[in-house]
């Protein structure tokens, strides 16, 4: 194995070790009230995170697991060609996932923003009203 390839793996499992801590905060700030988001918003995040590190663990497995690895993928049996492309291509899969999970979790930030601002606005003009 050389350098690079050590490096990466390390890098890699950093990765997951980051998610994992990312994970536990955002449970514990919504736990103690810090953050405004609904227990579905967390749920998503939470899940997002998940599948991330599983996607994560996926790119890193994927060196010591699949068939051939390390030899010039041309020169492999055609078995080890499609479980090689299967495994990539439900990774990558699972990336698009990600990325549209991601989307939706936007998606749900702005609609509580834009109901706590609402809230907020409301807020202000019956206190408005009572100062006249």
């Amino acid at each position: 194995m050389s350098t690079t390839q050590a490096i990466t793996k390390v890098l890699l499992a950093l990765a997951i070790i980051g998610i994992a801590v990312g994970i536990a905060y955002e449970i514990r700030s919504f736990n103690l009230g810090k953050r405004r988001i609904t227990r579905g918003q967390l749920r998503l995040r939470v899940f997002t995170a998940t599948l991330l590190a599983v996607i994560v663990g996926m790119a890193l497995a994927g060196s010591f697991v699949l068939p051939g690895h390390g030899k010039d993928f041309a020169s492999l049996p055609k078995h080890d060609k499609v479980v090689t492309l299967s495994y990539w291509s439900l990774c990558l899969g699972l990336s698009f996932l990600v990325i549209v999970l991601a989307l939706a979790d936007l998606r749900a930030c702005l609609k509580t923003y834009a109901s706590q601002r609402g809230e907020l606005h409301v807020s202000e003009e019956k206190n408005k009203e009572r100062l006249n």
